[in-house]
């Protein structure tokens, strides 16, 4: 059972490795414009990690902050998810963190007016990392699940990062 694990974790680690090459590749395209680049990263990761749902949401400021979801990937059978409205005061304090996370079987890092809006559409899992390029807020990568809770690896954690770095 250990060697099997071992050798699970190393099969892993390498789909990881080839997935950040891959995004690296991607970046350096000068082919793509910025929209079909998220849309190739979000499908890549998506499809590799094994997630419902790759979303980039982008910030429309207003008198709260409409997040428009019109770039992402989903997985067959799943429906792609709808616009979000969060209080600016909520997107402020999200944006501060590192990354936020989400899942039903209690592990959290977010406010509970958000998790309440989880709760109503069904999403089971959430992963988030802001994207800040020159510092300013301009919307989130996520990950989410719909039809399992998991527990988010490092290694999932780290590639949301390294998209949001690599276009910033």
């Amino acid at each position: 059972a250990d060697l099997r694990e071992a050798r699970n974790e190393q099969v892993r680690q390498s789909q990881i490795n080839a997935l950040r090459a891959e995004i690296w590749r991607l970046s350096i395209e000068d082919l793509l414009t910025e929209e079909n680049l998220i849309h190739k990263l979000l499908a890549m990761v998506g499809k590799t990690l094994n997630v419902d749902r790759a979303i980039y949401v982008r910030k429309r400021v207003g008198d709260s902050i409409n997040l428009d979801t019109s770039l992402q990937w989903c997985c067959e059978g799943v429906d792609p998810s709808p616009s979000l409205i969060i209080s600016e005061e909520i997107i402020k304090k999200s944006s501060t963190k590192e990354y936020l996370y989400f899942n039903t079987d209690g592990g959290n890092n977010i406010d509970i007016e958000v998790q309440k809006v989880f709760y109503k559409r069904g999403i089971k899992s959430f992963l988030g990392v802001p994207f800040r390029p020159l510092g300013e807020l301009k919307g989130f990568f996520i990950f989410s699940d719909i039809t399992k809770a998991r527990r988010w690896e490092e290694c999932e954690i780290e590639i949301l990062k390294d998209i949001s770095r690599i276009l910033s």
